[in-house]
């Protein structure tokens, strides 16, 4: 019986090769969605899960002082941050390290997404 053609893994820039599904081993892992209401539910929401008032405020101080991303400064680009990082994440609304200015930095968007999607944790603190 004759195998399915070998095509590009569909992480961008991967160019590892698969005969079957959409991703390579390694690109699998980052590309499973949160499906049912059940595990949503368990995240909780936004606020629930720290993303207050309080730290609302915290993140507009902090992208007026920091305007431009880090990651891609480092690149020699300047590029406008939309998205406040926790560089170590936090543990709850209770955790010193979920407010602390020193543990913030600007990014922008591709960058932020990358470094979630990096760490596995899809957004969750």
């Amino acid at each position: 019986m004759p195998q399915r053609a070998l095509k590009p893994c569909a992480h961008g820039g991967c160019y590892a090769l698969v005969r079957g599904g959409t991703y390579c081993p390694g690109h699998t892992k980052q590309h499973v969605r949160v499906r049912s209401r059940a595990d949503r539910a368990k995240r909780g929401t936004a606020r629930q899960q720290g993303y207050d008032s309080t730290w609302e405020k915290v993140r507009a101080l902090h992208l007026v002082a920091h305007p431009f991303c880090a990651e891609c400064r480092t690149h020699g680009w300047v590029v406008r941050a939309k998205d406040v990082d926790h560089i170590v994440p936090f543990d709850g609304t209770g955790d010193p390290l979920r407010l602390d200015p020193t543990n913030l930095r600007s990014l922008c968007r591709a960058c932020h997404n990358r470094k979630t999607h990096r760490n596995g944790n899809g957004g969750a603190p």
